[in-house]
């Protein structure tokens, strides 16, 4: 899926708000793609961006990755279920596990608004679900002209950039809770009909977000400050890589992305069972379903200070930058002074054996060395014999053993 910002024109206000849609790193990475990668658009890229039915935005449009619908696979079948059931109860003995899931994905309509290059569609499909709904189309057009596809389900990653994430939500959750969105609804009536779920990829942030619980603290569990029913999020165990059609800009986002999800109270408590089943039975690598801001807070999985507008968070990534520099800086200076004080310590000991090897022994000041040579040098086969002058190596001279003569000539093998 992909998202679309629009960039404003030198000297002009930014142009209207995009329809494309939604996968991963925009709004706030915009100004990272546009610091780090090289590569832009060229200009017949530009020019294919004419193709859209609505203004696009190049950096908005990043992929959504499998691993991201994987992890909302089990919500997504129990949906499923529910709908193949007519939201019926499972009767006694009848069986409903995650195998017996499976076989209701074909059942259901997914409904993704936002449009980048159609790869949602292609992968939602390779986990089963046929009939999914992802065309190049103006979704807020469609919403005011009633034009909003019948859907079960509403699964997308929408544009992060201007007031596309507020819209998506208010559409969203007016669908689960039976607003009138425009569109036709699988039963006939208005939007896209009273208690359609709805999966949203969207930054972590948006969970602290006012809009965020204005819009989805109403009507269902959300009176007195108390959190909504209908309410759940899935937490990925990894951050996910988002790509590029044009292969360019930022593969993993600056923040981390969280599943906003609506459905049925009871689905909830039944998901709740699954995903605790999913962690105890897969460890670490699976992914968590929240219910509360609270508990998002306890796992660490939304920010815990209020995030900087972008002049503050330049600032501070320069500051960072500026630190991992000078600590950079710092230890190869340490690098060099510690080769530097080794080198000065191998060089003083160098001098120092120089030193006891020229001590003198007869107090003129003669080395012995030098004394060695003014006498010719030693003979090294005499002292080999024992009969030279020279300074004999201790332990050579063997003479009066069994094994050599006189003269230290050996004249028995010792084996």
């Amino acid at each position: 899926m992909a998202k679309n910002r629009k960039r404003k024109k030198k000297g002009g206000k930014a142009k209207e708000h995009d329809r494309s849609g939604g996968g991963g790193v925009n709004e706030h990475v915009s100004e990272e793609v546009s610091r780090t990668s090289n590569k832009r658009p060229s200009e017949e890229k530009r020019a294919a961006a004419g193709d859209y039915p609505y203004e696009v935005d190049y950096c908005d449009h990043f992929e959504t990755p499998l691993r991201a619908y994987e992890d909302v696979l089990p919500l997504l079948d129990l949906v499923a279920e529910d709908r193949g059931r007519g939201g019926g109860v499972v009767k006694k003995g009848e069986e409903s596990s995650s195998s017996s899931r499976r076989r209701w994905r074909d059942r259901i309509a997914l409904y993704d608004p936002y449009y980048c290059a159609g790869r949602s569609a292609a992968l939602l499909h390779s986990l089963g679900f046929t009939d999914v709904i992802h065309a190049k189309r103006d979704f807020y057009a469609d919403v005011r002209n009633g034009a909003v596809p019948a859907h079960d389900a509403l699964v997308t990653n929408p544009p992060y950039s201007s007031d596309h994430k507020e819209r998506c939500i208010e559409f969203s959750v007016g669908g689960l809770r039976g607003g009138t969105n425009g569109g036709t609804a699988p039963t006939g009536g208005p939007g896209p009909g009273p208690g359609s779920p709805f999966f949203l990829l969207m930054p972590n942030y948006v969970a602290t977000k006012e809009y965020w619980r204005q819009i989805t603290a109403s009507s269902v569990g959300g009176q007195g400050g108390e959190e909504p029913e209908d309410i759940c999020y899935v937490v990925p165990p990894v951050a996910y890589e988002y790509d590029h059609p044009e292969d360019t800009g930022h593969d993993v986002p600056p923040f981390r992305s969280v599943w906003f999800c609506g459905l049925p109270s009871h689905l909830i408590r039944k998901a709740r069972v699954l995903y605790s089943g999913k962690r105890s039975g897969g460890g670490d690598d699976a992914a968590r379903l929240a219910t509360s801001l609270e508990e998002l807070r306890r796992w660490g999985a939304v920010p815990t200070v209020k995030r900087g507008n972008p002049k503050q968070r330049r600032k501070k990534r320069k500051q960072m930058e500026k630190e991992k520099e000078d600590g950079s800086n710092a230890a190869d200076q340490k690098i060099s002074e510690e080769g530097s004080s080794r080198g000065f310590e191998g060089a003083e000991r160098k001098s120092k054996k120089r030193r006891r090897s020229a001590r003198v022994d007869d107090g003129g000041g003669t080395p012995k060395k030098a004394q060695s040579e003014e006498a010719g040098g030693p003979n090294l086969l005499a002292d080999h014999l024992g009969t030279g002058s020279g300074t004999k190596k201790k332990g050579n001279n063997k003479s009066g053993s069994r094994y050599r003569d006189a003269g230290g000539v050996r004249i028995k093998k010792r084996f």
